[in-house]
C-alpha cells in the first residue's frame, strides 16, 4: 500500500483501534472522529502516550468532509450506525468525505438476521443484545426527533443496503463475517 493514504475513523471511541492502525501503518494519515467529549480526551491521551505524529483526534461536530484535501482513501466505522439516532447523516458525511473515483468505506456491524426469530435461533447472544438494545441504544437513537432506534440488531444485511442506497452508494458488499460482526466493503456509485 502507498504512502500517503488518508483514513478517517468515524466513531473512533477512545481510539485503541486507530491507534492500533496508525502504529501498523505509519506511512498513513489517520482521522479519528468522536461524537463523546470523554471519549475524545481518553483517544487524545492515549494518543500522547504512544506518541504517534501520523493521527488526529477530532470532535464530532467536525464534519469529517471539510478537512483540506480532496477526501480520505479509506473510512472505517465499527459499531456505530446501529446506535446512531440518524444514521442516514453518517452515510452521507461519510460518502462527502470519501474520494469520489477510490474511496471506500469500511463499515463493520453487528451481524444479524432479518427477523427477532432468526436471530435468537441463530445466536445464543441475542437476548442480551435485544436487552442491552432496548435499554440504552434505542433509547439513545430515539432519544432526537425523527430518531431511527436501530439498535444492536436492527442493521441488518437489508437494511444497511437499502439505506445505502438512497444515499447514493453502490458496490455494497458483505466481505467477512466473523465473532458477530459483519464487514461491509462500499463505494460511491
Amino acid at each position: 500500500l502507498k504512502a500517503g493514504v488518508r483514513v478517517a475513523d468515524v466513531g473512533c471511541g477512545g481510539g485503541g483501534m486507530l491507534i492500533q492502525f496508525a502504529r501498523s501503518f505509519p506511512k498513513y494519515v489517520f482521522h479519528g472522529f468522536e461524537v463523546s467529549a470523554e471519549a475524545v480526551s481518553l483517544a487524545r491521551f492515549e494518543l500522547g502516550k504512544a506518541r504517534l505524529d501520523n493521527v488526529v483526534i477530532h470532535e464530532a461536530d467536525e464534519a469529517i468532509g471539510s478537512r483540506d484535501c480532496d477526501g480520505f482513501d479509506i473510512i472505517l466505522t465499527y459499531d456505530v450506525l446501529d446506535d446512531a439516532h440518524d444514521p442516514i447523516y453518517i452515510m452521507v458525511a461519510v460518502k462527502q468525505a470519501l474520494k469520489p473515483d477510490s474511496g471506500v468505506w469500511i463499515l463493520g456491524d453487528v451481524l444479524c438476521k432479518p427477523s427477532t426469530r432468526e436471530n435468537i435461533v441463530s445466536n445464543p447472544a441475542a437476548a442480551v443484545g435485544y436487552a442491552f438494545s432496548t435499554c440504552l441504544w434505542m433509547s439513545c437513537g430515539l432519544s432526537y426527533p425523527g430518531g431511527l432506534g436501530l439498535g444492536t440488531l436492527g442493521l441488518t444485511t437489508p437494511v444497511a443496503k437499502k439505506m445505502l442506497g438512497k444515499v447514493g452508494f453502490g458496490g455494497i458488499e458483505v466481505v467477512l463475517k466473523k465473532d458477530l460482526v459483519r464487514w461491509f466493503l462500499v463505494r460511491i456509485r
